[in-house]
C-alpha cells in the first residue's frame, strides 16, 4: 500500500531569498513531494466494513468470529488472544470468543500460533493451506493470510502465524492496529473510532525480521513520575513500580514492535529482580529484559552500601562483589535476557579504583580491573545461563568514563556487543571502525530523550526531533549498530512521540529517508486522530520540534536569546499554541484526552517557559499556567488516572539550578551590534552542489534550528585528506558580492555531532574562490566539565570560523568541502569582521 503525505509546515519557513532562488525553491517542494510516497513500515490488511466473497467476517450484523490458539503454545499467544478480544471489543462493542478447541470455531475464525508450537498451525502448513516458507526459521516475523475451509467447521480464517512467540504476538498486535486500536490506546489514552462491523477482505501480509534484533527502551530518573504514580495511584497495594505497572510496560513495547526492556533502577524504586512476579511476567509477555549500563550481571547495586561486604570494588573486594553478581546469574539464568557486563560505581558512578602518583585514576590499572571483572561475569554465564556464550546475549557499553577506558585499549570478547552511547543530549560519540563492525558480537546504540544531570536537565518534556533521531541512528547502523538499540525514555510520558518513532526505526531502518522523515509526524498522528487531523496536528508538532531543538524548555533561563529572538520565538510558540487549540476544539470529545497529553500539553509548556524567561510581564501568569496545566493533568485528566505522574521541572532543584524564578526575570538584552554581513545563508540555499567520489551534500529534513541540514551521503563515504580536498570532496558553492576588501571571516553554524570513529576527524574545508581550501574541525569533548560541548549542546550549534585574505571588490563564491562524513552544516556567514558568539547568526541576505 502506498500513502501520499505532505506535511511541510511552510507556514513557519521564513524564506529570505538565498542561494536556491524561488524557481529552485518551488522544483525542491514537488521532489519532496514525490519522495512523501513511501510504504507504510507495517504489515497492510485490507480492512473493510462489508462482506465479500472469501473474507473473515470479525464483526459483522450479529456474527462475531471466534479466536483460536493452542493451549500448548508460549503464554504469550495467549495474552495477545485475550487482548484481541479487548480491542475488537473496543472497536465494536462485541467480544469475540478465546478458544483452545479448533471443534468450537465457528464460520469465521482468526487462528493464532508459531510454527513447531501450535499444532492447527503447523497443520495447515502441512496441508499447504498456509504458505510458512518465508516465515519459518526467521526471528520475529509473522505472516497473516486469508484462507477458505481451513477447517470442516470454519469458512474463513485469518490465520496468523508467527515465526517465533513475538512473531505470532506482532502479527496480533498489527491487527490491532489495522482495525483502529493505537498502541497508545491506554498509555495515552487514544480512544479507538467506533465501527459497527469489521470485515477482513482477502489478504496475505508478512513483515519481518527486524532491522534490529533487541529493541528496546530504558525506564529511568523515576523519581517523579512513573514511581509515585505507580506507588500512590496505579499499585498502592505494591507501593511501588511493581508487576501491575510491568504488565502495561511489556504490552506498550510489544504493540509498538519491541522485545526488549532496561527496568527503573534509582533508588527510589524496587529493583525488577527483588519482586519475583516481575521475572515470571517478563517471561509470559515474551520480554527480553537486561539492565543499565551501571547494573552489571543485571543487578542494581543501589543497595550495595546497607546489603553488600565491604566497598565496591573489584580490585580489593572481588569475592563479594562476584558474589553479589552470582546471586543473580542464578536467580535470572533461566530467563531470556540480554546480560551487562562491566563494572562502574555505585548507582551511576564512576568505577571506584586506584589513582596514580597524580591522584587521578590509574587508567591501566582501571583497564585491568574492567577486564577481570567482564571475565569473571563470563565465568558466571558459563555457569548458570548457557555453556556456549556465543548463544548467550551480553553488551558492554561504555558510557562516560568508561569510553575513554575502551579508548585506551580494553579488550572485550568478540562476541560481546559493544553499546555505543550518546553524549546524553543526542549526538552519538563514537560508533565501529571497520575492524570492530567484523565482530560476532556486532554494536548497538543506548540513546537518550530524556536525561538528568549536567549541563541541563530535560526529564519534563522530549523536545528532540525525531529527524535527529533518524540521522544518528541511520548513521548508526550503516556502521553495523543492529544488535541492540535502547532508548532512555525518563518516564515513558511525556516521551510518546519519540518512543514510536525509535521502536518503527528499529523495526525497519528504512522505513523513512533523508526526506520523508518529515513524514512520520503525520503517520503517528493519523495513527492516533485519523486521517482528517493528521496534517493539521503534524504541522503544528513540526513547529514544536523546530522551536524545542532551537532551545529546550528546561533550558529557557541559559545564554544566549537576545530581544529580536525571544519576540520571534515568543510569537512563533503562541500561533502554534492557537492552531492547536483549533484542533482540539474539532476533535470528538473522546479523543481530546488524547490531544491534551499527545499535543497540547507538551506544545502549552513549551510555550509557557518561553513566557516564563522571555517576557518578564507575562513571566509569574505563565508559571502559574504551568502549575495549573501540570495539576489538570494529574487530578482531572481522564478522570484522575495519572495522579502524581506529571511533575514540571522548574518547581524543584534537583535538575541542576532550573527553577521557576520568583520575581519576574530581566527582559532579554538588545542584540549586540555585529560586523556587516556580507553573506548570510542557510546551507540549503547553495547555488551549485557538486558531487564527486561517490558521494554528495544532500539535505535531511526537518533538523535545524530553522529549516532542514546539509549531511553527506552515504554517511560511510571515505574521508579525504588536505591534498585531496578540491579533487576528491562534494563540493557546495555560494556566490556572493562584497564592495569590502580582505580580510573577510566565514563563520560556519553546525549541528553538534561527533567524529564517527577514531578512524575519523569531524572536518570541512572552506575556500573563496581558488584559494588553497582550509581545513575546519569542530570536534569537542563531552563531559560535564567542557564548557564549550556545553554550550553547544543547549543552543544546539557548534560553531567555527575561518579568516580569508587576499580578497578583492566585487563577485566572489565561498566554496564548502567535505573532508569528513558525519558534519551536518546548517548555516555560512561572511563577514568583514569577526562576529560575536550567537544562537544562529543574522538572518539570510536577500540574494535574488
Amino acid at each position: 500500500m502506498k500513502r501520499l503525505s505532505f506535511t511541510r509546515n511552510f507556514s513557519l519557513l521564513r524564506y529570505s531569498g538565498g542561494g536556491l532562488g524561488w524557481g529552485r525553491f518551488i522544483f525542491a517542494a514537488a521532489c519532496m513531494l514525490l519522495l512523501s510516497i513511501h510504504a507504510a513500515t507495517a504489515a497492510e490488511l485490507a480492512i473493510d466494513h462489508a462482506d465479500s466473497p472469501g473474507a473473515v467476517k470479525l464483526v459483522l450484523a450479529n456474527n462475531v468470529a471466534d479466536i483460536y490458539v493452542d493451549a500448548k503454545d508460549a503464554k504469550l499467544e495467549t495474552i495477545a488472544a485475550g487482548l484481541l478480544a479487548d480491542d475488537i471489543e473496543r472497536v465494536t462493542g462485541k467480544k469475540p470468543r478465546v478458544v483452545n478447541d479448533p471443534a468450537q470455531l465457528g464460520a469465521d475464525a482468526i487462528i493464532i500460533g508459531s510454527v513447531g508450537h501450535s499444532a492447527l498451525v503447523d497443520q495447515l502448513i502441512a496441508a499447504n493451506k498456509v504458505n510458512a516458507a518465508d516465515v519459518s526459521g526467521q526471528w520475529e516475523t509473522y505472516k497473516l493470510q486469508v484462507v477458505s475451509q481451513p477447517l470442516p467447521n470454519v469458512q474463513n480464517a485469518l490465520v496468523i502465524v508467527g515465526s517465533d512467540r513475538r512473531g505470532a504476538a506482532y502479527g496480533v498486535f498489527d491487527l490491532s492496529k489495522s482495525i483502529g486500536v493505537s498502541p497508545w490506546y491506554w498509555f495515552a489514552d487514544v480512544t479507538p473510532t467506533h465501527q459497527d462491523s469489521l470485515v477482513v477482505k482477502p489478504t496475505t501480509a508478512k513483515d519481518g525480521p527486524p532491522s534490529v534484533k533487541y529493541r528496546g527502551i530504558f525506564i529511568n530518573d523515576e523519581d517523579w513520575g512513573l514511581e509515585p504514580w505507580a506507588a500512590k495511584t496505579f499499585e498502592p497495594r505494591q507501593g511501588n513500580i511493581g508487576p501491575k505497572t510491568y504488565a502495561k510496560v511489556f504490552e506498550l513495547i510489544l504493540r509498538l514492535r519491541g522485545n526488549y526492556l532496561w527496568p527503573a533502577m534509582h533508588p527510589v524504586s524496587m529493583e525488577f529482580g527483588r519482586i519475583p512476579a516481575n521475572i515470571t511476567l517478563a517471561d509470559d509477555w515474551g520480554i527480553v529484559m537486561g539492565a543499565s549500563h551501571t547494573e552489571a550481571m543485571n543487578r542494581n547495586n543501589v543497595a550495595w552500601p546497607k546489603e553488600g561486604t565491604g566497598p565496591w570494588r573489584y580490585d580489593t573486594n572481588r569475592e563479594n562483589v562476584r558474589a553479589y553478581w552470582e546471586q543473580w546469574a542464578k536467580l535470572r539464568g533461566p530467563f531470556e535476557a540480554v546480560w551487562t557486563l562491566g563494572i562502574r560505581g555505585v548507582h551511576d558512578s564512576a568505577m571506584q579504583g586506584p589513582v596514580n602518583a597524580n591522584g587521578r585514576p590509574d587508567v591501566p590499572a582501571d583497564i585491568k580491573i574492567v577486564e577481570n571483572a567482564i571475565s569473571d561475569q563470563r565465568d558466571l554465564l558459563k555457569e548458570y545461563v548457557n555453556s556456549d556464550l556465543s548463544k548467550v546475549p551480553q553488551l558492554f557499553c561504555p558510557y562516560k568514563e568508561v569510553l575513554p577506558l575502551y579508548q585506551a585499549g580494553m579488550k572485550v570478547p568478540d562476541d560481546v556487543t559493544l553499546l555505543w552511547t550518546e553524549d546524553n543530549f543526542g549526538y552519538i560519540r563514537q560508533l565501529s571502525t571497520p575492524a570492530e563492525q567484523q565482530r560476532p558480537g556486532h554494536a548497538g546504540v543506548y540513546y537518550h530523550i530524556s536525561y538528568l544531570g549536567r549541563p541541563r536537565s530535560y526529564v519534563w518534556l522530549n523536545t528532540t526531533p525525531p529527524s535527529l533521531i533518524w540521522e544518528e541512528m541511520t548513521k548508526a547502523y550503516a556502521y553495523g549498530a543492529d544488535r541492540v538499540w535502547v532508548l532512555n525514555v525518563g518516564d515513558i510520558k511525556p516521551g510518546e512521540v519519540g518512543m514510536d518513532f525509535w521502536m518503527r526505526l528499529g523495526w525497519n531502518i528504512n522505513a523513512y529517508d533523508r526526506m520523508s522523515i518529515t513524514h512520520f509526524l503525520s503517520d503517528y498522528f493519523r495513527d492516533q486522530f485519523g486521517e482528517d487531523q493528521a496534517e493539521p496536528i503534524a504541522q503544528v508538532m513540526a513547529g514544536y520540534y523546530r522551536l524545542g531543538f532551537a532551545r529546550k524548555p528546561e533550558a529557557m533561563d541559559y545564554e544566549g536569546i537576545n530581544a529580536a529572538e525571544a519576540a520571534e520565538r515568543l510569537a512563533d510558540y503562541d500561533s502554534l499554541l492557537q492552531r492547536a487549540q483549533e484542533i482540539s476544539a474539532r476533535l470528538p470529545a473522546e479523543k481530546r484526552d488524547a490531544f491534551f497529553e499527545l499535543v497540547l500539553y507538551p506544545l502549552e509548556m513549551c510555550a509557557e517557559s518561553s513566557h516564563v524567561y522571555l517576557d518578564p510581564a507575562q513571566s509569574q501568569a505563565a508559571v502559574k499556567k504551568i502549575k495549573d496545566e501540570t495539576a489538570y493533568y494529574n487530578d482531572t485528566l481522564v478522570g484522575g488516572k495519572w495522579k502524581n505522574y506529571m511533575t514540571a521541572q522548574g518547581t524543584t532543584s534537583t535538575t541542576w539550578g532550573y527553577k521557576w524564578p520568583q520575581g519576574n526575570p530581566p527582559a532579554p538584552a538588545a542584540a549586540t551590534t555585529q560586523p556587516a554581513a556580507i553573506l548570510s545563508v542557510e546551507a540549503i540555499h547553495y547555488d551549485r552542489n557538486l558531487p564527486r567520489n561517490g558521494a554528495q551534500w544532500q539535505s535531511i529534513a526537518d533538523l535545524g534550528r530553522q529549516h532542514d541540514c546539509m549531511a553527506i551521503f552515504p554517511v560511510t563515504a571515505p574521508s579525504v585528506t588536505a591534498d585531496q580536498v578540491t579533487a576528491n570532496s562534494p563540493e557546495m558553492d555560494y556566490d556572493f558580492d562584497t564592495a569590502a576588501g580582505a580580510p573577510l571571516q566565514v563563520t560556519v553554524y553546525a549541528i553538534p555531532t561527533h567524529r564517527i570513529n577514531a578512524e575519523r576527524g569531524l572536518q570541512y574545508a572552506a575556500a573563496i574562490d581558488d584559494e588553497k581550501p582550509q581545513l575546519v574541525s569542530f570536534e569537542q569533548a563531552a563531559g560535564d566539565t567542557n564548557r564549550t560541548w556545553s554550550w553547544n549542546v543547549i543552543h544546539n550549534t557548534a560553531i567555527t570560523h575561518t579568516t580569508h585574505s587576499g580578497i578583492a571588490p566585487g563577485k566572489h563564491t565561498l566554496k564548502i568541502f567535505m573532508v569528513d562524513p558525519g558534519v551536518l552544516l546548517e548555516k555560512f556567514v561572511v563577514s568583514d569582521g569577526a562576529l560575536p558568539a550567537s544562537e544562529f547568526g543574522p538572518p539570510e541576505t536577500h540574494r535574488p
